[in-house]
């Protein structure tokens, strides 16, 4: 489950939290390779703040298909593509050392650094844990085979002012 925290954008301290869970359901063929189809659920939407109800609802994402995902288990990577494109482009690469850059698609948005490696307990298994720093903001990590502690395909937040999810809950 992510959470996605947004401000009302008429302001008044209103802030927003949509739940949804991603979902796989069936394949599809691309570049000769099958891929995961993706799929995003809205589960809710609470609104809390001085101004709550917030009218208006802050704008989101709609549910439905966002993408396809395919591992690479021997390169030790993770790509996704977005609907209406043919391309792979990198998601996670599980090959990261501190001192590297994390390039590909949760990187976009500013140069991010991998401050060091370590692991998680999660479910009993222990996962490679990338900390990393993004954007100058600390705290923001990868976990093999999961994704970022802000979702499985949400980017780093750019600033602590903008809109960003929370991982909540994994079911593998």
């Amino acid at each position: 489950r992510i959470d996605i925290l947004v401000s009302s954008p008429m302001g008044g301290g209103c802030m927003a939290t949509y739940y949804f869970h991603y979902y796989s359901s069936g394949d599809t063929l691309l570049n000769s390779l099958v891929h995961k189809k993706i799929y995003k659920s809205f589960v809710a939407l609470t609104s809390t703040g001085p101004a709550s109800p917030c009218n208006p609802i802050p704008p989101i994402q709609t549910s439905g298909y966002v993408g396809a995902l395919i591992d690479d288990s021997i390169a030790k990577k993770t790509f996704f593509v977005l609907p209406g494109y043919n391309n792979d482009t990198l998601l996670y690469d599980y090959n990261l050392i501190a001192g590297d850059t994390v390039k590909g698609f949760i990187g976009l948005y500013c140069t991010t650094t991998v401050s060091s490696v370590d692991s998680i307990l999660i479910n009993g298994q222990y996962r490679k844990r990338w900390n990393c720093n993004a954007c100058g903001n600390i705290n923001q990590y990868i976990i093999e085979g999961i994704g970022t502690n802000y979702g499985l395909i949400e980017r780093f937040a750019s600033s602590p002012s903008s809109p960003y999810g929370r991982l909540i809950c994994v079911k593998d």
